[in-house]
């Protein structure tokens, strides 16, 4: 199953307002996506960070960072991610691609 990474601010809605967003193809693909943006926005992250991201579950689930941020991990179909992807490109590989690029 594909998952959405997306990293923003928690509105009070519940709802978080993306800076970046991405799709990856599986659950350690998306642990990885998560790592390299912990990485590129906190040089200070530490160990518990890391920690909490090999924790993610297959649902998925979110990871604050103390910047006030959260990377949420959404676990999604891939007709749902086809559809988002406004294209009409068939294999999984594509399908990503066409997504990834639209952000």
């Amino acid at each position: 199953m594909p998952y959405i990474i997306t990293h923003g601010f928690r509105m009070d809605t519940g709802h978080i307002d993306a800076i970046t967003r991405t799709a990856s193809s599986d659950l350690i693909a998306a642990r990885a996506a998560v790592q390299q943006v912990i990485s590129d926005n906190d040089p200070n992250y530490d160990a518990d960070m890391l920690n909490a991201v090999d924790a993610l579950p297959t649902d998925g689930g979110t990871v604050p960072l103390p910047d006030g941020t959260v990377i949420e991990v959404q676990r999604v179909s891939w007709p749902y991610l086809h559809v988002r992807s406004g294209t009409g490109v068939n294999t999984h590989a594509a399908i990503l691609a066409a997504y990834n690029a639209a952000r």
